[in-house]
């Protein structure tokens, strides 16, 4: 049940504890639907660069496929894949060095990547190469540090276990 004390939305729970409604952000479910979003999106991008690849493998082209992408989307996948097999039943032992020096810096080598892809065609945007690839290439590389900032603000980066 919600009501409104002082200004400031209240709930009582099941077990008549008093607490403060959640801003849309704090709840679960739009975490748990951002970070499965994101997630989504590492791993479709690697299985379309993945595709894309074979392809021109199976055509004998040369088109050029952006490695750096792939690179980061590698790096984004794994650590998930990671953080759900080993991550989440650990959260309560703690977690071993190679998991917060190995797994949880991949993020920040991807975010790095990031920052090199948006330079080289920030560059290319205001020169007029390429405009809409790398448009594309800066959405992606923007996309990639909001999901680093959102994994720092969970405390999921090394940094934060030091």
């Amino acid at each position: 049940m919600l009501y409104q004390e002082n200004g400031t939305w209240m709930m009582v729970a099941p077990d008549s504890k008093t607490m403060k409604q959640t801003t849309l952000w704090h709840r679960t479910w739009t975490l748990l639907v951002s970070y499965a979003a994101a997630s989504l999106f590492f791993i479709t991008t690697l299985l379309i660069w993945i595709v894309r690849y074979v392809i021109r493998d199976i055509r004998k082209t040369n088109n050029h496929i952006s490695s750096n992408l792939a690179f980061i989307a590698s790096l984004n996948s794994i650590f998930l894949g990671v953080q759900v097999i080993y991550g989440n039943n650990q959260i309560v032992y703690g977690y071993s060095a190679w998991y917060i020096w190995g797994i949880c810096t991949l993020p920040l080598i991807s975010a790095l990547i990031a920052v090199w892809v948006l330079i080289v065609n920030g560059a290319k945007l205001i020169t007029g190469e390429r405009r809409p690839r790398a448009a594309g290439k800066i959405l992606f590389a923007v996309l990639t540090l909001l999901h680093t900032v959102y994994l720092f603000y969970w405390n999921l980066l090394p940094i934060h276990y030091s």
